[in-house]
């Protein structure tokens, strides 16, 4: 399937090591809910992040000092993270101020949870089919979580997952990925991943068909938006022909909705749930299923982020916050501390916790990464490498999706299975392609 990989260099046996240390760190980090269980798995992630320090130290530290070695050919994002991470221990040191010390003891490891991930993938990945394995067992692990929400609905809640509630009389159950409103995020991010990495068809159906009944059963307005976001994304990045890309999405969805019809016509409990989805995509009052106190409208909701939220942490928090920050309190349920109130959006978060240049910084690095993977994927074009074309465009538009969710979610920087795309394509693109675009940069200058 991939033509021309010549400089994805083989492995040492001792490169083999960090790269399997970074890949069970990407599934502890994503199955976080099993905490629940035990409080011992809160270990697994912070072994696991000691382990490929001693490993990587070496590669890291002396790679971090270094100037830009790309020649400017890719935008440096090594700067801006490091710059980030002061602001995030400064946030750290703030929040006793603002919360009591025993709430800070819940907000500070989830801040902190997902953070260094970025720096095991700068250390450790040292080959483009580990950036595809990467890509993978992410989409594995999303279709996992997204499969935990149907398997509720058709036999019972998981004692260990977050409690269930209700919408439009309908029950909704939170999932493998933590808090109930994740699913409709995360399987977007899988499920736009599923379109663009190239894999064989089956699978492809099969990943697809998994994380798009979790996002019908999630009752997620998030799921609805995401479901219209996700095929404009493909059709917009992908590189095949629009006749190809017609096709896939067709062939795809097509499945998908057969499968669906299936279960709406086997069970009624899946007929009731796809008839929320329906209605809104169509608009509330299309279906009789009106707007209630407990299922207000998309639009309703998304005025209520702008409208009352804000407002109401300013006067709770103080103006000052908005400009040196209030610590955990302006996470506040995002990092376990649901009494304050929380903006729902990653900018209001990122406002009220560290202030308005921590806004801007998280701006200046969305930016930055967005702009080192266009470049990366027009140099993949250039250079007629096709796996490293197809990893750089399915993470391209994998991001933009994060960052359209940013503006009404809170867990693009904390939730871990929303958190780990990001910090993972900040890991990249200062380590594996960072170097990439160095040799190429040397090639050009011959």
């Amino acid at each position: 399937m991939y033509t021309n990989n010549s400089d994805d260099h083989p492995a040492h046996g001792g490169d083999r090591l960090p790269f399997i240390v970074a890949l069970l760190l990407l599934v502890v980090l994503n199955l976080h809910t099993l905490r629940n269980l035990s409080s011992i798995y809160l270990g697994a992630p912070l072994a696991l992040y000691l382990f490929s320090a001693a490993l990587c130290q070496t590669s890291v530290f002396p790679f971090a000092r270094t100037p830009n070695a790309t020649g400017g050919l890719l935008p440096d994002v090594r700067r801006l993270y490091y710059l980030y991470l002061f602001a995030t221990v400064y946030v750290t040191t703030i929040s006793p101020f603002w919360v009591e010390l025993d709430e800070v003891l819940i907000a500070v490891p989830r801040l902190w949870f997902t953070l260094p991930f970025a720096l095991v993938v700068m250390a450790s990945v040292n080959k483009e089919s580990h950036v595809r394995v990467l890509l993978l067992t992410y989409i594995t692990l999303v279709a996992v979580g997204c499969l935990s929400v149907p398997f509720q609905l058709v036999f019972a809640p998981i004692s260990w997952f977050h409690e269930a509630s209700a919408r439009a009389s309908l029950e909704r159950y939170a999932s493998l990925f933590g808090n109930l409103t994740a699913v409709g995020i995360v399987g977007a991010i899988g499920l736009i991943a599923v379109l663009m990495l190239h894999m064989h068809v089956l699978l492809r159906l099969t990943l697809a068909c998994a994380i798009c009944l979790g996002l019908l059963c999630s009752l997620q307005k998030a799921a609805v938006v995401n479901l219209l976001l996700v095929p404009f994304v493909y059709l917009l990045f992908s590189r095949q022909r629009v006749t190809q890309r017609a096709s896939r999405l067709l062939l795809t969805f097509g499945f998908i909705l057969l499968i669906i019809a299936y279960l709406t016509v086997a069970d009624e409990r899946f007929g009731h749930h796809g008839e929320y989805l329906l209605s809104k995509i169509a608009g509330d009052d299309v279906i009789s299923r009106p707007a209630t106190v407990d299922d207000p409208s998309l639009s309703a909701s998304m005025s209520d982020r702008l409208s009352n939220y804000v407002p109401q942490m300013l006067e709770e928090n103080g103006p000052m916050s908005v400009l040196f920050g209030a610590g955990a309190r302006g996470l506040a349920g995002t990092v376990g501390l649901p009494q304050y109130t929380m903006a729902h959006t990653t900018y209001g978060d990122v406002l009220f916790a560290g202030g308005f240049l921590f806004a801007l910084l998280l701006i200046a690095l969305q930016v930055q990464l967005f702009r080192a993977f266009w470049t990366l994927a027009t140099l993949a074009h250039h250079t007629h490498n096709e796996m490293m074309q197809n990893n750089v465009d399915t993470i391209l538009a994998m991001l933009v999706v994060v960052y359209v969710n940013c503006l009404g979610n809170s867990g693009m920087l904390i939730q871990p299975n929303e958190s780990t795309v990001f910090y993972m394509s900040i890991g990249l693109a200062m380590g594996w392609y960072h170097k990439r675009a160095a040799r190429l940069s040397c090639i050009r200058n011959k």
